[in-house]
């Protein structure tokens, strides 16, 4: 699953140097209804997403592949300290990319599910913290993942920058939780030449993402997430896959 956007989310820019591990260490997640589902529903709740939501609208061309080959992993995660999530992190980017003939990756993407991180800036803080790991390597391993290793993000309020909060732009990233996507730059880099061989321009996707959000209008948009959250087939499907 790769989206296009036109233009980053709202972020801090942090880095690891910043001194961010007391303000979350501090920091609590707000009351959220969501948090009511057990691990396994959050892991099908955030597959079906990616099903219904990103595969059947077309908001991300390249997703059919992912969900074909089943080489989709999503891990739920209830850490909210920058370094916990470092490690998760570190351990999944590494299993996508380990070079054992012998022990092939199992999965090609991984979707890290985060439910505690209702605050979408505080999410995004910890992004940025993520990014910098890649931006700004220290070791050899980090190295490696600069070179190998993509990042996306996902949250129930997310935000474009430029755009208002209410705006129907930002319903194109708007997951049911909290959500970093790791991807595989040659997984990205062959599916955007792959998609431009065949005439088309990446540019476009945004752009169509957009119009299709606005043709839908914020209830019908509304009706379909509240629909993938709730649906009871939501467990049955994601055990099918």
């Amino acid at each position: 699953m790769i989206q296009a956007s036109r233009f980053s989310s709202l972020t801090h820019n942090l880095s690891r140097k910043s001194g961010i591990f007391r303000k979350f260490r501090k920091a609590a997640p707000k009351n959220n209804d969501l948090l009511r589902f057990s691990d396994k529903q959050i892991e099908a709740i955030s597959y079906n997403w990616v099903k219904r939501w990103v595969f059947d609208l077309n908001l991300c061309p390249w997703s059919g592949k992912v969900l074909a080959e089943k080489s989709l992993k999503v891990i739920v995660s209830h850490a909210t300290v920058p370094t916990d999530i470092e490690a998760l992190f570190l351990t999944e980017a590494k299993n996508l990319i380990q070079h054992d003939p012998s022990h092939p990756p199992t999965h090609t993407t991984a979707l890290i599910v985060l439910p505690h991180l209702t605050n979408f800036h505080t999410f995004l803080d910890i992004y940025s913290y993520l990014e910098d790991i890649l931006l700004n390597p220290t070791n050899e391993d980090e190295e490696e993942l600069a070179v190998d290793i993509q990042l996306a993000n996902f949250h129930p309020d997310y935000q474009f920058q430029g755009t208002k909060p209410n705006d129907v732009d930002n319903y194109t990233n708007r997951s049911p939780f909290p959500m970093i996507h790791i991807l595989r730059y040659d997984d990205v880099h062959h599916a955007i030449e792959t998609y431009k061989a065949t005439g088309k321009d990446t540019d476009d996707v945004w752009r169509r993402n957009i119009d299709l959000m606005k043709s839908m209008g914020r209830e019908k948009i509304k009706s379909l997430q509240n629909e993938i959250i709730n649906t009871e087939n939501a467990i049955t499907d994601f055990r099918k896959n």
